[in-house]
């Protein structure tokens, strides 16, 4: 199976960091860092918030359609 996309999130970075790592011992992957975009979506945490944003796929559709 290939899967092409995977993100972790959660208030505890410690427990995330064990959990990919374990994760990344199990299955061949890399780390790509902070996440910044998903599924078409841009993804900025600010504040202590997590903003999701649509515009580029939104402009996309409209253009197509």
């Amino acid at each position: 199976m290939y899967v092409d996309n995977t993100f972790f999130c959660g208030p505890d970075k410690i427990l995330l960091n064990k959990i990919k790592m374990r994760f990344m011992e199990k299955w061949e992957c890399r780390d790509l860092g902070d996440l910044s975009e998903f599924l078409q979506m841009c993804i900025v945490c600010h504040d202590h918030k997590i903003l999701i944003d649509q515009t580029n796929y939104l402009i996309k559709i409209l253009q197509r359609f």
